[in-house]
């Protein structure tokens, strides 16, 4: 339930500022192996025109594209989920 909590509470600030939200257009990507990842990474690269120079702030990165991204603490070995909800994309880690 924290992750749901989150997005509901996530959306519901958002929902205060419409003129400020983005939509995102994502691709998605069916991965099985480094290869595919790699695929995916140099495709969002130059569809984003991001270059090839290491991204100082990843999450920043993120979050100014109009993703959503949040911290959800208490779970054992939990590593991350993605969700899209009401439009909107979400990365928890």
């Amino acid at each position: 339930m924290h992750i749901q909590d989150w997005i509901e509470r996530y959306i519901e600030t958002e929902s205060l500022f419409p003129d400020n939200q983005q939509k995102v257009n994502l691709t998605l990507f069916n991965v099985a192996s480094p290869y595919d990842i790699e695929d995916a990474t140099l495709f969002l690269r130059n569809r984003w025109n991001l270059g090839y120079d290491p991204i100082d702030d990843f999450v920043q990165l993120l979050k100014g594209r109009g993703i959503m991204v949040g911290l959800i603490v208490g779970f054992d070995h939990f590593d991350e989920c993605t969700a899209i909800a009401n439009s909107f994309s979400i990365i928890n880690d």
